[in-house]
């Protein structure tokens, strides 16, 4: 196995605007909180569980290979590839849009805040 950190998104919820709108504007705070701290919940527990199942399956033999840069940057530009066959057809060319868009912004704040 290789230790590719890569996941697709694995949920989401939309709100769309007439739906936020119609929630008081002195609540919205409170679900905008609500929403970041499930989302670290379910971050973390997923990580744990999927290192717990990792740690399983190496008692059971299992051996992870680390991925140099230089191979990471291959997967990415394999998985980019990709983008077009599936925006539209697999997710809504907008919606596909919007995650890169969202995606490409937090890993430049995330970059930005790392240095």
């Amino acid at each position: 196995m290789t230790d590719l950190k890569w996941a697709p998104l694995v949920g989401a919820t939309i709100i769309t605007t007439k739906a936020w709108n119609a929630i008081p504007a002195a609540s919205r705070p409170a679900v905008l909180k609500a929403a970041a701290e499930a989302g670290k919940r379910f971050k973390d527990e997923i990580r744990t569980d999927n290192q717990a199942a990792i740690d399983a399956m190496k008692q059971k033999g299992l051996v992870v290979n680390e991925v140099t840069d230089d191979q990471y940057a291959q997967w990415e530009a394999l998985f980019k590839s990709v983008y077009p066959q599936i925006s539209g057809t697999v997710v809504p060319a907008d919606m596909m849009g919007l995650a890169v868009k969202y995606r490409d912004q937090y890993r430049a704040r995330a970059k930005a805040s790392a240095q």
